[in-house]
Order: structure tokens, then sequence, then C-alpha cells
């Protein structure tokens, strides 16, 4: 498989940790493929590679995520990977699990990364990439990553106050930044009655700063309507695969992480792993709260549940967020 298609096809697979197995302690000492009893450090993947002429980067993260795209640009690719050390392999997958293909690591140090795609009747193409060491992380927006999933908006790749894309992060008031549940309000009349995104009410502006904000209900609607939902099960926790349609390469998780439906009423998080909301920043004024995506769960056979609502949603409803951006993304090679 070429070069080409191995970055504008998602991997699928999701043990990246599994397997992993060390060569030793010297970053300068080659380690990969060439046979089934080789080994590699899939460790040292994780971090930012750039091909050799600089026109095309990867990077590796530690939660089996890759991005990967050409430089300057501003449409990144996302993947997800996985690594069989014993065989010194990076398994692809199709986004879909229609089709999966294996690319040889012929060589992996602390600084160089050598990877060879195989084609059958072709001859096969070696690719060299050298670690980035650049201070500056790519397809960010102050510090942030995004995907661009061909919206209005950029979407960012993870929930606030998440430590990675398949993190519930923190749970938020409509109108109310803090994540102390102590601070929480008990009635609706004390939080906003207005559309907050972008202002000093919104918690993802308060958060992540001035170039992030809560989508709007119409910005909300474009994901739902213009991207393919797909349920996904990852050890036991449920997830919506968001995917761009007509490029399976870019999309996002979001995860079943519940609510806080009654606020400090019910201090309980109900709906964990079984239900998907998060926040607009446009407010309903009849149900004295935000319109919301929610996600529901049935079955593994049931085709995705997904709605914009302010069925049992209040001002008071403490909730995941997901931020959406308009600025330009922070790339710099």
């Amino acid at each position: 498989m070429k070069k080409s298609n191995f970055l504008v096809v998602a991997l699928m697979a999701v043990a990246v940790c599994v397997g992993f197995a060390s060569c030793g302690d010297d970053d300068d000492e080659p380690s990969g493929g060439g046979g089934s009893k080789a080994l590699f450090d899939a460790s040292k993947l994780i971090g930012t590679w750039e091909s050799s002429d600089g026109s095309y980067y990867m990077e590796f993260k530690a939660d089996g995520r890759c991005i990967g795209g050409e430089s300057n640009s501003d449409y990144p690719d996302v993947y997800v990977y996985s690594t069989d050390t014993q065989k010194g392999i990076v398994t692809v997958s199709d986004i879909r699990s229609t089709w999966s293909e294996d690319v040889e690591v012929t060589a992996l140090t602390g600084q160089t990364l050598i990877l060879t795609f195989k084609e059958d009747g072709e001859e096969d193409e070696v690719e060299t990439y050298k670690r980035y060491n650049g201070t500056k992380k790519p397809w960010t927006i102050d510090g942030y990553e995004f995907v661009n999933l061909g919206l209005s908006v950029k979407w960012a790749s993870a929930n606030v106050g998440a430590s990675t894309s398949f993190d519930s992060g923190n749970y938020f008031q409509y109108g109310n930044p803090s994540t102390s549940r102590s601070a929480w309000k008990s009635d609706n009349y004390s939080l906003p009655m207005s559309d907050i995104s972008g202002t000093s009410n919104d918690p993802a502006t308060a958060s992540m700063g001035g170039n992030w904000q809560l989508p709007t209900l119409e910005e909300m609607e474009e994901l739902y309507s213009k991207c393919d939902w797909y349920l996904q099960t990852i050890s036991g926790t449920r997830y919506w695969l968001v995917v761009q349609r007509g490029k399976d390469s870019n999309f996002i998780f979001l995860p079943f992480a519940g609510a806080y439906p009654l606020g400090t009423s019910n201090n309980s998080l109900l709906y964990d792993n079984y239900q998907c909301w998060l926040m607009t920043g446009t407010y309903n004024s009849s149900t004295r709260g935000p319109w919301i995506l929610k996600g529901r769960y049935t079955n593994e056979t049931t085709s995705p549940d997904v709605n914009i609502t302010t069925n049992e949603v209040q001002a008071i409803s403490a909730m995941p967020i997901r931020a959406v951006s308009k600025a330009s993304g922070d790339v710099t090679w």
C-alpha cells in the first residue's frame, strides 16, 4: 500500500498500548521489521514525525490516535492505530473496518522512523521520517487540538477538561463556567436566560480562551445532519464515532458520559455509558434551558438514536461540553 493511501485511511484498531516491547535504552540503535521475530519499542512512536522533505507529518498519540497531513494545511487527518511488535508492523484499517493492511516498521529509533509500504506486484515504497522537536503542536488553536470535519466551524478533538478524546471531561451548567459542584446553581433563574456562545458566560470560552466557544444550535444541527454517526464500543465503553461525510479519515469521538439532569437537586451522575449529552450555547425560553445534542444507546444493533432537544434539560442540568472555533490553526513547520 502506497504512502498516499496510508495517510488518507483511518486506523481503526485501538489496542495501541498492547504488545509494546522495549528494544533497550539506546535511542541510536535501530530496531524493526524484517521477520516474525523482530521487535521494536512501540512507545518510541509517540510524538510527531515529519517526512524527510518536510512536506508531510504524522503525530502518534498515547491514546491510540494518529494525526497527519500535509504541512501548513488546515485539513488534518485523524486516525487510530495499533502495533504488533513481534511482527514489526503497524496495522492500518478502514474506519468502517471493511479492510485492513500492515505497514512494516523497517527502523525505529528515538529520532528516525522508516516505514515500508508494500503493494502486490509493485515495488515497495520506503519512507523516512524524522522526529519533529519543535515546541508548537500542529493542528491546534491556542494549544487545543481540533478536527476539521468540513463544517462551518472546527470541532475540538476532546471534551472540555478531558485529557484524551475518549474521556468525559468536566461537567458544566448553562452559563456557569465553574466545574465545582459546590458552585452549581440550584435554580434556573440564577443562570443566564439568553444565548451565551462566545460570551463571558460561556464555559468553553472561559476554559479554553476567546477563540473557542459553545456550538450554537445551528452548528450542532450541522454536526448532526452533515456527518455520519456510528456506535462504537471499546473495552466496554460506548462512544459516537462522528465521521466527516465523504472523508473517512476525519472524525471525532463523543463519549457516552451521562449528565446531572437536576444539578444540585440530584448530585448523582446519570446515564453514564448510556447517553451522550452535549450542550449548545443557544437558550430555549420555554424550557428555561439550552438546546443540547442527546445520543441514546439502546442495543448494539439499533441505528444511532441522536436528536437535538430540550426535553428533560434545564439550565441547572450539568453535562460535558465540546467546543468549536472559527479561528485558523496554529500550524508552523
